[in-house]
């Protein structure tokens, strides 16, 4: 292989490498984000332990501290769906990740063409990426991140 395939292929290599530090970086963010949210469910529950002992003391026999007990699990698997359904539409309204994303993502696609379009010598990979980018462009379309987001049209050709 001659030196400009050679500095093609580790750009090739740097651009990729770059978008996958930056899509670490936001499941990082997204990570830490659901972290909080699992802990201050954890602490309310916790702190809910006070009166659960007392209601389960209370009970005078057997059926009773079954029932309180069942009560319990119940108000626990409640509210641990609620905070799982709260995370979840917390995430989904978040639009600074899905923009990080994006642009990492947009960032990623104009780095390989610009690569590909300056690199001459490396015609016999340019079919094969612009194909790939096209699928991408188009799966990103149907997968609806853009679904409730007003863009304008210079966003979406960027």
């Amino acid at each position: 292989m001659n030196d400009e395939i050679v500095d093609a292929l580790m750009q090739f290599y740097r651009i990729n490498a770059g978008l996958m530090q930056k899509m670490s970086a936001v499941l990082d963010r997204s990570g830490r984000r659901w972290s909080e949210v699992q802990q201050q469910t954890l602490v309310a529950a916790i702190s809910d332990t006070g009166s659960e002992l007392e209601e389960l003391l209370g009970a005078t026999d057997a059926p009773a501290f079954m029932s309180v007990q069942a009560r319990i699990v119940q108000r626990h698997w409640e509210a641990r769906q609620q905070c799982i359904q709260e995370a979840l539409a917390s995430v989904s309204r978040d639009n600074q990740l899905t923009d990080e994303v994006m642009t990492a993502m947009k960032d990623w696609q104009r780095s390989v063409i610009d690569l590909m379009t300056h690199a001459n010598s490396l015609s016999h990979v340019t079919v094969p990426w612009m194909t790939y980018l096209g699928r991408l462009e188009r799966s990103v379309k149907e997968s609806g991140v853009y679904a409730g987001r007003q863009t304008s049209s210079d966003e979406t050709r960027a």
